[in-house]
């Protein structure tokens, strides 16, 4: 993926779409987007075998709408971050089984305030300023409370799906409370 990502910056330097020092950006832009593209066709599968096609699209959907602005645990190496992704998507859809709608709740508040107190996850890779930490901070906020809303509105509604925006919602806490502990990429 890194030659793909490579070749493709290489065509749009050719082109003047880019100017020489943003190779580097373009590049790293590509290759997350390409990791997460590859990361999500191969966790559906894996997913709809523990829990259905809709649910495990959902739940991904989900966390990934979140966790794009929130970050959280970061594995050092992409077999680590399949495996890491495979693994979070399994137990959390396994976890959505088992929720109730008292559990629901209490997973709510508990995965909305860890949320909202540790994103976003401020790696080196990232090292942003004060100015952008407040923007995405309300960037944070904003969807948290588009998936909270999503996520109360459907337990009256189709009450199972509610459990996997929510157990989505608590698996990017996770993964925010595991980078927060030292773990991954920091």
């Amino acid at each position: 993926m890194e030659a793909l990502a490579a070749r493709i910056a290489a065509f749009c330097l050719q082109k003047h779409y880019i100017e020489p020092d943003q190779i580097a950006w373009l590049q790293y832009g590509l290759m997350r987007r390409l990791m997460g593209m590859v990361t999500f066709l191969l966790l559906l599968p894996v997913g709809a075998f523990f829990d259905g096609w809709r649910s495990t699209f959902l739940f991904l959907l989900v966390f990934r709408f979140i966790r794009i602005r929130t970050g959280g645990y970061h594995a050092k190496t992409p077999t680590g971050c399949l495996l890491g992704s495979t693994f979070t998507m399994i137990v959390s859809l396994e976890f959505a089984k088992r929720l109730h709608p008292v559990s629901n709740f209490i997973c709510l508040a508990a995965a909305s305030f860890l949320i909202l107190r540790l994103a976003p996850a401020n790696n080196a890779a990232l090292h942003l300023n004060a100015e952008e930490l407040v923007a995405v901070r309300k960037e944070v906020k904003l969807r948290l409370a588009i998936v909270m809303l999503s996520a109360c509105l459907l337990l009256f509604f189709r009450e199972p799906i509610a459990y996997r925006v929510t157990s989505a919602i608590l698996a990017v806490a996770v993964t925010l409370l595991i980078s927060k502990h030292g773990f991954g990429m920091q």
